[in-house]
């Protein structure tokens, strides 16, 4: 090989299994970014079809490329990272403003009040299949590699609310390749009560979004804070970071080279027991999770080509999958953190339970006593005279009669 197509094999390998190539250069340079932009499908390349609410729509309208660990992939709905990140945060020139201006939607408080139902993000207005997203996505046999990833061939799906960064290497479902999938979403939300604010959060069991500041994101969600830990304990270690993690212009990029000290950064993550390390990433205060029944049959897309008299061959080792995004309901239930007794609830058990233990001292106990000792003298003394008399008398006259 060139030197420039070892730098680019070097670059490549990052994107596959840590212990396909841990040969190489430990540090790389911003470029690898420009490198993955190049060499990727095109979004027009690997989306075929979009349709939002059952209305055509071009789908470079509706989705932007977004860097993962997997490399380039493509979102839909998803905050601007000018909303998402802070200054601090490069900003590859293939990624500057791209999406929708939000105009201060946060998952905490959601949208303003004079938004309408077409505002960013873009919500669908009714459960079901036509207010959903499908999208049809290409792919090729002769792109295929079963060396980088293994012998699983198909896309990576990810669900995750606007405001956080997918990890879509951890986190996904699988579409397989000429596959129909339905992907049914069922809405996890978790609140907390203002009640709470004046809690400590570790006692409380969560942040509220501005009680901790984070160094490379705008808004606090335990995803983020896990990411912008992992770039901290992988710099920490390996004096540089993943190509996909938050970063400043200046700081170093790790090459092949550094990948046994990248994973060894991510175990140390989440098996370290001394706390040099501790991340301290408690859940939000509001979360939204997003649960998905998927099912899948074949598409035939070969002979829908041949039905309207198309050639299925005209596009060689085409592979086709349609993915449908709908609602499965149209409501969901929140979930709300709320103290389980509150100042007010205490005080009101405690005088409850005192007065039951004041009115039995003094009066439930005190009754025998006054009815064994002085109520029984005063009525010996009152009554007992006229009683013995009485009895006295009815033995002088009393007359036994025989038969």
């Amino acid at each position: 090989m060139t030197d420039e197509e070892l730098h680019h094999f070097e670059d490549a390998s990052l994107l596959c299994e840590p212990h396909i190539h841990n040969e190489g250069r430990p540090i790389t340079t911003l470029n690898v970014v420009d490198f993955y932009k190049e060499v990727a499908p095109t979004l027009q390349e690997t989306l075929w079809l979009c349709l939002w609410q059952s209305q055509n729509e071009t789908c470079v309208a509706l989705f932007n490329p977004i860097l993962s660990e997997e490399g380039i992939c493509y979102t839909f709905n998803m905050l601007d990272r000018g909303e998402i990140f802070t200054n601090e945060v490069y900003h590859n020139k293939e990624f500057q403003k791209v999406n929708e201006d939000s105009k201060g939607w946060n998952l905490e408080n959601g949208y303003e009040d004079s938004e309408n139902l077409y505002s960013f993000p873009k919500r669908a207005l009714t459960a079901g299949a036509k207010a959903g997203l499908t999208i049809v996505i290409k792919s090729f046999i002769q792109h295929q590699d079963f060396i980088c990833r293994g012998p699983v061939q198909g896309f990576k799906v990810s669900l995750h609310n606007p405001g956080e960064i997918p990890r879509v290497g951890n986190q996904f479902f699988r579409a397989p390749l000429n596959q129909e999938i339905i992907v049914a979403i069922k809405p996890d939300m978790i609140t907390t009560s203002s009640g709470l604010k004046d809690y400590d959060p570790h006692r409380r069991g969560c942040y509220f979004a501005k009680e901790r500041q984070l160094r490379y994101f705008k808004e606090y969600t335990q995803q983020n804070c896990d990411i912008e830990c992992q770039t901290n304990i992988t710099y920490s270690l390996c004096g540089c970071v993943s190509f996909y993690m938050p970063h400043g212009e200046s700081t170093p990029i790790c090459g092949s080279g550094s990948n046994r000290c990248v994973t060894d950064a991510q175990l140390k993550m989440v098996s370290d027991t001394s706390g040099n390390f501790s991340c301290d990433c408690l859940p939000a205060c509001t979360t939204l999770t997003y649960n998905a029944e998927t099912s899948q049959a074949e598409f035939n897309w070969r002979d829908v080509f041949i039905a309207f008299n198309a050639d299925p061959d005209e596009f060689p080792g085409i592979q086709i999958t349609r993915l449908r995004f709908l609602f499965k309901e149209m409501q969901f239930l929140t979930s709300e953190r709320h103290e389980l007794y509150g100042m007010v609830d205490f005080m009101a058990n405690v005088g409850g339970l005192l007065g039951l233990f004041v009115g039995f001292s003094f009066i439930s106990i005190i009754e025998p006593f006054y009815f064994l000792t002085l109520r029984l003298w005063v009525n010996l003394k009152k009554y007992g005279r006229h009683y013995w008399s009485a009895s006295e008398e009815l033995l002088e006259n009393d007359t036994y009669h025989h038969p």
